[in-house]
C-alpha cells in the first residue's frame, strides 16, 4: 500500500472552515495531512486513523513577528505544519481541551476582516481595473465584428475571465457576509 496520497481540493478564502473539516476527516481515516502546494495539491501520508483537528489562520509568514506568532500558537498545544499562500496550518489532537484557535467570537470577525482587506479588496480592485474595462470593450465592440480567430479567442478568453471575475467576487463576498454574521450574533 501506498505511503503518500495526494488529492486535488479548491477551497476559495471563505472557506477556510471547510478546508479544516476535509483535513480533519482524512486524519480520522488515516491520511496525516503533511502540506498543501499550488494550486490546490494535498499531501498526505498513510497511518493509523488519528484524531486531530485542524485549524487555519491568516498569516503570512512575510510578517516580522511571524516566529513570535507560530511560537504563541505552539506554546498553546498546537503544532505547526506550514504555510502556504498567507494561511498558517496548525493541528492539536482532539481530546486535548481548546480546539479553537481563536476564543472568542470577536478575534474571529477580526481574522475574516483580516481576510476580506487583503484579499477580497485586491480581487475586487483587479476586476474593477483590469478585467471590467477590458471586458466592457471587447463585448460593446460586438461579436459580430470579430474579424479574425485571434480575436475570438481574445473574445472568449475576456468572456471567461469575467465569468468567472464575478463568480469569485460574488461567492467571496457573500461567503465573507454569512462568516461574519455566524460570529457576530452569538
Amino acid at each position: 500500500m501506498e505511503r503518500t496520497i495526494k488529492e486535488f481540493k479548491i477551497f476559495t478564502i471563505v472557506d477556510f472552515e471547510k478546508e479544516e473539516r476535509y483535513l480533519t476527516q482524512m486524519s480520522k481515516k488515516g491520511y496525516r495531512f503533511k502540506k498543501v502546494s499550488f494550486p490546490g495539491f494535498y499531501s498526505f501520508e498513510r497511518v493509523e486513523p488519528e484524531d486531530y483537528v485542524y485549524r487555519l489562520t491568516f498569516k503570512s509568514s512575510w510578517d516580522s513577528d511571524y516566529d513570535n506568532y507560530i511560537a504563541l500558537f505552539q506554546d498553546s498545544g498546537w503544532e505547526y505544519i506550514q504555510e502556504f499562500m498567507g494561511w498558517s496550518y496548525f493541528r492539536k489532537k482532539s481530546d486535548e481541551k481548546n480546539t479553537e484557535i481563536f476564543s472568542d467570537n470577536e478575534s474571529k470577525v477580526e481574522e475574516i476582516d483580516k481576510i476580506f482587506k487583503s484579499r477580497y479588496i485586491p480581487l475586487f480592485v483587479i476586476f474593477s481595473l483590469l478585467v471590467l474595462p477590458n471586458a466592457m470593450r471587447v463585448f460593446s465592440s460586438g461579436f459580430h465584428r470579430l474579424r479574425s480567430l485571434h480575436e475570438y479567442f481574445l473574445f472568449l478568453f475576456i468572456a471567461i475571465l469575467y465569468t468567472l471575475y464575478v463568480f469569485l467576487i460574488t461567492y467571496c463576498g457573500l461567503g465573507i457576509y454569512k462568516l461574519r454574521s455566524k460570529y457576530l450574533v452569538k
